[in-house]
């Protein structure tokens, strides 16, 4: 029951921390048109591939060594040991993201579109970096069960700070402007969660207490990186690809479908979040948690099943209700968008498995099947059906990476066989 609690307080947390980053999203659509939507939803893939890599990455070997460690001093080493890694991440991406930046405005410099600001939305990403070094502060908090005090932060600094984008986005800021606005947003949620870690784990430390932990592998913190790249890049390739080969407007479609699309991760991803501190904390071997995550299967299985139906019942009204008549067209692309949620809903359970078992290189190889399957077939679809070819291009990569590769490797057939019962419960 306790891991229920936590995953209901986490879910209510992601709703929250998603309904902002989804109502910012309609914000600039209707205040911006479908070409500054279009052009926020490519500098967006480009700036979260760049964060959810090194974020995602260390996320999973952070919590697993911190959850690993019962006496504080020895936790607060692990802290400081991850802030000062991911400090140096934070200043090597800024200078990525503003190298990208002076490019992209090299390449744009003589149109006279709303794409010429693509430069300006990369230099006002690396606004976003600013919280890596603090974003430990939301994982102690959360391997610590303590999901209740994030939300207690996180949903009136939303309400303000989207009340702030609102009154900006309505009195005709530039959209760079609004884009550094989200950024800082992000910082000050992470230092807030920060400051309330250090306070929560403050009179422990007092104890006096002293112990040695060793540091984090950099070979395992280079792969776990590598694979958060590959499938944050795999999540947010096809609106750079429909930029290229199509036009903004069907990048704004596609952004749309997605940003829907992606509320149902909320569901999967708080009842990992809450399941894998719980695990580790406990000290249960991976095949102590094969039965766990079988009845999590299960339940992805349903939920994705339910959720695909209520896109293809209600998807048009939805569109309509978010986004306007205007968006009209984005349906078909919502419905095929919709399906890849039974194969990535599965991958998540087969996720959490793979991290127990300290076997980051398969999360490294699944990505690149996924990437590998993506990019040849999304270039090609969506230059002939545009966002329409887009979105199933990824449903067909989904697939590919999340169910059948799990086949591919010995210690991930098992959950192979696990994935398929789940949907099939009759087979043996």
């Amino acid at each position: 029951m306790k891991l229920l609690g936590q995953a209901t307080l986490i879910f209510a947390d992601r709703i929250a921390f998603a309904g902002s980053i989804f109502a910012t999203g309609v914000l600039i659509a209707r205040t911006c048109g479908p070409e500054g939507f279009g052009l926020y939803v490519w500098a967006s893939a480009i700036v979260q591939t760049v964060l959810g890599a090194i974020a995602v990455g260390t996320e999973a070997m952070f919590v697993r060594t911190y959850a690993a460690e019962s006496d504080p001093c020895a936790r607060q080493r692990v802290v400081s040991s991850f802030a000062k890694g991911l400090l140096r991440a934070a200043l090597c991406a800024a200078a990525l993201l503003f190298a990208a930046g002076t490019f992209a405005d090299l390449m744009t410099s003589t149109q006279r579109t709303t794409e010429s600001g693509a430069g300006l939305m990369l230099w006002a990403g690396i606004a976003s970096l600013v919280q890596l070094p603090w974003m430990l502060g939301e994982w102690r908090l959360r391997a610590n069960g303590d999901a209740g005090r994030i939300a207690r932060i996180r949903v009136p600094v939303l309400m303000a700070t989207f009340a702030l984008k609102c009154m900006l986005a309505m009195s005709g800021t530039p959209l760079h402007v609004l884009y550094v606005v989200i950024g800082l947003e992000s910082a000050v949620l992470a230092c807030l969660f920060s400051a309330e870690a250090s306070r929560r784990d403050k009179p422990a430390l007092m104890s006096g207490r002293t112990s040695s932990v060793p540091p984090p592998g950099l070979r395992e913190a280079f792969r776990l990186g590598l694979a958060a790249f590959l499938w944050i890049a795999f999540v947010r390739l096809n609106p750079v690809i429909l930029a290229g080969v199509a036009n903004v407007n069907e990048t704004a479609v596609y952004g749309a479908a997605l940003a829907l699309v992606l509320s149902f991760d909320l569901i999967t991803t708080s009842l990992s979040s809450a399941t894998y501190p719980s695990i580790v904390r406990n000290r249960v071997g991976p095949e102590g948690t094969l039965a766990l995550l079988k009845r999590l299967g299960r339940a992805y299985a349903c939920l994705s099943a339910l959720f695909v139906l209520l896109i293809f019942l209600l998807g048009e009204t939805m569109l309509r209700l978010v986004y306007g008549a205007a968006w009209d067209n984005g349906l078909p692309v919502l419905m095929a968008l919709s399906i890849s949620t039974i194969f990535t809903s599965s991958g998540a359970m087969r996720g959490l498995y793979i991290n127990l078992i300290g076997r980051s290189d398969i999360q490294v190889f699944n990505g690149l099947i996924g990437l590998g399957v993506l990019l040849p077939l999304s270039i090609v679809l969506s230059s002939q059906y545009g966002a329409v070819g887009a979105a199933i291009a990824a449903t067909i990569a989904c697939a590919i990476s999340c169910i059948v590769a799990s086949f591919l490797f010995e210690p991930t057939r098992v959950i192979g066989r696990m994935q398929l019962r789940s949907f099939l419960p009759g087979l043996r």
